[in-house]
């Protein structure tokens, strides 16, 4: 459903608001962090807008009109309700990047993790990793199982129902004692 085109933006009303709890335009300019001609002007055109007078100003500061008493009522409902729906994308935003749950194969977790997870912690400071250290057998049922986001083994086992990237390869040498057959 669209919005009318009248409706007022919401840092309008949320300044309509502070002018109406404090008395005045300076105050509340203050309070916003905007000059007072902002203030004024921003104010002037919420009125427009919605075609009623919401202030009474003065030399000794600014009292709201009936319809801007009803008005202030009805734009702190919608402040109000614009903070809850912040704060629920914020904690949705919190679970869906907080924490990256990674399973690896023993060698793996032990020499090559470590700076690879430092580095991409590095420009992630709200981000955390949960790693489980087990065989290259157990990190594949915990990614078929969704335990694991992300899994790194050693063996050259390959799935058909995951995807896989090769991001290292070793090269092993037989060593032995110069007696040995």
């Amino acid at each position: 459903m669209p919005l009318s085109p009248t409706t007022p933006e919401l840092g309008a009303l949320d300044l309509f608001v502070s002018v109406v709890e404090l008395g005045s335009l300076s105050k509340a300019a203050a309070a916003h962090g905007i000059a007072q001609p902002s203030a004024s002007s921003r104010i002037r055109n919420l009125e427009r807008q919605l075609g009623v007078p919401l202030l009474e100003r003065s030399p000794t500061g600014s009292a709201p009109t009936a319809e801007g008493s009803l008005v202030a009522g009805w734009a702190e409902m919608v402040i109000r309700s614009a903070d809850q729906l912040m704060a629920g994308v914020e904690a949705l935003r919190a679970s869906e990047q907080g924490r990256l749950r990674v399973s690896a194969s023993l060698t793996i977790a032990e020499y090559l993790l470590p700076p690879w997870l430092e580095q991409f912690l590095r420009n992630r400071p709200n981000d955390s990793i949960e790693l489980e250290v087990t065989n290259s057998t157990h990190v594949l049922e915990r990614l078929r199982e969704g335990s694991a986001d992300l899994g790194f083994v050693e063996s050259p086992t390959t799935t058909n129902d995951m995807a896989e990237h090769v991001v290292g390869t070793d090269r092993l040498i037989a060593v032995v004692g110069k007696n040995h057959p």
